[in-house]
């Protein structure tokens, strides 16, 4: 329990639309501006993205939220 506090909960989904580094830079950097986003790291070759967060602070629809206004689609 103390681990999963400090780690946070884990979330890995699709993206679509990344196709570079650039791309997957947009994408950590906006999920990193929400609170409670711990950390966050893209594949544009994987179209996938992980993300360590307070799911006291943020949800899933906040993240889908966020990358959407990089113009990129998040996928369940």
């Amino acid at each position: 329990m103390v681990l999963k506090k400090l780690l946070g909960e884990k979330l890995t989904f699709t993206v679509e639309g990344m196709t570079c580094g650039h791309c997957t830079s947009r994408v950590e950097n906006a999920l990193k501006s929400l609170p409670g986003v711990k950390s966050a790291s893209a594949s544009h070759e994987k179209e996938e993205v992980s993300v360590r967060y307070d799911a006291s602070k943020t949800s899933k629809e906040d993240m889908f939220s966020a990358i959407k206004k990089e113009e990129y689609t998040p996928k369940d």
